[in-house]
């Protein structure tokens, strides 16, 4: 009797896991985007074929920790049963993410975006006007900003100039509101 030369080995382990969880054997290895039955697996012969599959599908550097949270079991004579269902959610995932990444990889685009002049934002009195006529715009705001208790930025350098201007306290010079209130609470000053 001749011998058939290239036939691959069976493994029974491999085999009988798949029996044991009623596993059905997918022969085409062929990325898919649509679902697929839960009980679906790919048989690997071995290790490189299996990190082969995922590099053919758009992975150019993958982690270890990524195929092993694909691989489902690896028998003694190296098979590895890993579900299609888990190793095309992986691609499509890593897909997805690095299409977006792929998209700024020039270096003219991430400057583009890094460096972007953004306009200043100014807060006056039609900006307060606006917040009253739409707080429901800004119900991440708090309450005193949806009422429109914030300062314009014209007040609020008026109020910074004034509040630097004070002395801190123990200091020589007072200013005459800590003066004016100090007389007042000051219980000599009343007899």
């Amino acid at each position: 009797m001749g011998k058939v030369k290239n036939k691959k080995k069976i493994d029974i382990e491999a085999r009988l896991f798949m029996v044991l969880l009623h596993l059905k054997e997918e022969k085409n290895k062929k990325y898919s985007v649509k679902e697929c039955e839960k009980n679906i697996a790919y048989l690997f012969d071995n290790y490189a074929e299996f990190k082969t599959y995922f590099e053919l599908n758009g992975f150019s550097d993958i982690s270890e920790d990524l195929l092993e949270t694909c691989r489902m079991k690896t028998t003694k004579k190296g098979t590895i049963i890993a579900l299609k269902g888990l190793c095309d959610y992986a691609i499509r995932q890593h897909n997805f993410i690095y299409s977006n990444i792929t998209d700024l990889s020039s270096e003219d685009k991430k400057k583009e975006i890094l460096f972007k002049d953004y306009p200043s934002l100014h807060i006056t009195e039609e900006t307060r006007q606006a917040i009253l006529e739409h707080p429901e715009l800004h119900s991440g705001l708090s309450v005193r900003t949806r009422m429109g208790r914030i300062y314009t930025d014209e007040e609020w350098e008026r109020r910074r100039e004034e509040v630097l201007s004070r002395p801190l306290p123990g200091g020589e010079e007072k200013s005459p509101t800590l003066v004016k209130k100090r007389k007042l609470t000051n219980p000599k000053d009343k007899k």
